[in-house]
């Protein structure tokens, strides 16, 4: 069975007794209708754009929705509706409204930083409903 997914894991660089000259651990498949809510209906669930933090995968569909998914978790903590009009006033309909389709960037200086841009809109996101028990599931993942 093929399912598509982001693919994740961590590049060690170093020699350890699992791998001698380094390579990806702890790697997996989040699969996109676990994490999308596309509940088995087939069809096309892909977000549009994908962000990596420290804590989060954040996907951007084209219904302009981002989500954001705990990394330890692989839950979806939050789910957000951008709505461009109001982020952006001053802009003209045609700016917001054009062709351009929304995008995730990261700031490689700034992994915890995730920005939202369109066009000429530039909207800084972040989780608001991020809870702090980070640390449960990071011990859970550790004793499993």
């Amino acid at each position: 069975r093929t399912e598509t997914g982001i693919y994740y894991g961590t590049i060690e660089r170093m020699a350890s007794a699992v791998s001698v000259g380094g390579g990806v651990v702890d790697a997996g498949m989040l699969v996109y209708d676990s994490i999308l809510g596309n509940g088995g209906r087939g069809g096309s669930c892909a977000p549009s754009s994908i962000g990596v933090t420290p804590h989060h995968f954040i996907t951007l569909n084209s219904g302009n929705e981002v989500r954001f998914v705990n990394r330890e978790a692989r839950k979806v903590i939050q789910k957000e509706r951008v709505d461009w009009l109001s982020v952006s006033q001053s802009a003209s309909i045609g700016d917001i409204h054009g062709g351009e389709a929304a995008e995730l960037i990261m700031d490689i200086r700034r992994p915890d930083q995730i920005w939202l841009r369109k066009g000429r809109s530039l909207v800084h996101i972040s989780s608001s409903c991020e809870g702090r028990d980070i640390w449960k599931y990071t011990l859970a993942r550790c004793i499993d």
